[in-house]
């Protein structure tokens, strides 16, 4: 009879202490990390862990891309899997992969990004919070570190791999579920996006920070993950589509005048030739903002996201439209869908 008090107690205390994890595990789920665009990577890989409906056209982007598109109405032939660029051009290509385990490929992946996104490093604190502890798979793991030989970066990898709690990775769908992640984009620093009267102080010296850049950074990680993704699409019969996403018109000028421009359509024509299914849209397509439409150094502000949104649905819609009429073509033959009159 003792015997069987003791082990009802003991058995009362392991269901509480599961409890008691499970409670804090919980909490941890909803509180941690606050980066919204974060959740918005898990929502993403936790959605490509089940089969998808087959999608002409896929987006991947950073998240001047995915606050265009998450403000207008997508079209079902276009799957938005665009979000952060701090995941890299590593991150990008393990989603293009984990789409295609399950789902057949598509004919079109759009790259909409803007230049300073073909320039992360994937290294903290950015890394941290996108990638390394995202991206957990084992062959992940370990194909980042023979790409990269990053060992102590890998070493973290492996630790939130084995160390984080297993609802760690579905605190995004948890914090939907409860109403506390919004459908909208919000940014860094948890400020909603808005319109602005007149330019404000700390983005006009943001944007004049932004005009002064010289060089162009494409580190070698990046380009090594960029010509994967190449591969990965060549392999599975789907034509990569490079296009630059939205940019204030002063911003393209000053960059032309300075000669990072010039640099970035350089780096992105070396690329293209040495990839026969990657096309490249003029870059200067989506360059039509004013200052005053921005929301801060990269992102528009409500109005303006609406409008690169709907500019960037029409012209994947002319992407697949003219596919047919294009597959013959060389892409140096390749007119621009993207080359449109401004909306």
């Amino acid at each position: 009879m003792p015997s069987s008090t003791s082990s009802s107690r003991t058995s009362r205390a392991a269901l509480l202490a599961a409890l008691v994890i499970v409670l804090i595990e919980g909490w941890v789920a909803i509180r941690l990390p606050p980066n919204q665009g974060r959740h918005r990577v898990d929502e993403i890989l936790a959605t490509l862990d089940r089969p998808q409906a087959r999608r002409p056209l896929v987006v991947l982007g950073d998240s001047v891309s995915h606050g265009g598109l998450h403000a207008v109405d997508v079209p079902d032939s276009i799957l938005v899997l665009a979000s952060n660029g701090s995941i890299g051009f590593a991150g990008m290509a393990f989603t293009y992969e984990r789409l295609i385990e399950r789902t057949p490929p598509p004919d079109v992946l759009v790259l909409a990004l803007i230049p300073e996104s073909f320039g992360v490093e994937l290294r903290p604190p950015s890394a941290d919070s996108y990638f390394e502890t995202t991206f957990l798979r084992w062959r992940e793991i370990e194909d980042f570190g023979v790409t990269s030989r990053r060992w102590q970066q890998v070493g973290r990898m492996v630790m939130n791999k084995l160390l984080l709690p297993p609802s760690f990775k579905s605190r995004a769908e948890i914090r939907r579920a409860l109403g506390l992640l919004p459908d909208d984009l919000t940014l860094d620093t948890g400020v909603q996006v808005v319109d602005h009267d007149q330019v404000p102080p700390a983005v006009a010296t943001a944007l004049a920070e932004r005009r002064r850049l010289r060089v162009f950074r494409f580190p070698a990680v990046q380009r090594a993950y960029l010509d994967r993704l190449a591969r990965d699409t060549a392999r599975s019969g789907t034509r990569l589509v490079i296009t630059t996403g939205a940019l204030p018109t002063s911003v393209v000028d000053a960059w032309r005048a300075t000669g990072f421009l010039a640099q970035y359509q350089r780096a992105l024509a070396s690329f293209a030739a040495a990839h026969p299914n990657v096309v490249v849209e003029p870059v200067d397509a989506f360059a039509r903002f004013a200052d005053v439409e921005m929301f801060d150094r990269t992102h528009l502000a409500r109005t303006a996201r609406g409008i690169y949104g709907r500019a960037l649905v029409d012209a994947c819609l002319g992407l697949l439209g003219r596919r047919g009429a294009s597959e013959s073509r060389s892409p140096a033959a390749h007119r621009s869908t993207f080359d449109r009159p401004p909306v």
